[in-house]
């Protein structure tokens, strides 16, 4: 079984139900935990090996070897962060409600089939 490497961006409460589901996971490794938090961010990567931390999104969305990107955070914050993994090529996940707007939600949508 190939191992996905997975970003999570969020480590709020939605991002820690993430890392208990990511945990109970076969072929995923947790590579990088985001979250304007610094410090949250640190305390749920050292749950797991090998997992870094940052205080931007921007660094999980461009992580080198990360394919695939968990989208926690708040609401406002899921088209730009969204839009940002998809155009990095990544296989994204983002946290209901998908966007703000129909529009965001549309474009999010066109993206991801592109």
């Amino acid at each position: 079984m190939k191992t996905v490497n997975l970003a999570l961006i969020g480590a709020g409460g939605i991002g820690k139900v993430w890392s208990g589901a990511i945990r109970k996971t076969d072929g995923i490794n947790l590579a990088m935990v985001a979250d304007v938090d610094k410090a949250r961010a640190e305390e749920l990567a050292r749950g797991f090996s090998g997992c870094v931390s940052s205080g931007r999104w921007e660094d999980a969305v461009a992580a080198s070897g990360v394919s695939a990107v968990i989208v926690a955070v708040p609401t406002p914050m899921h088209y730009e962060v969204g839009k940002n993994a998809l155009t990095a090529g990544a296989h994204v996940l983002i946290e209901k409600p998908l966007a703000s707007s129909v529009e965001e939600a549309k474009e999010l949508l066109d993206l991801s089939e592109s």
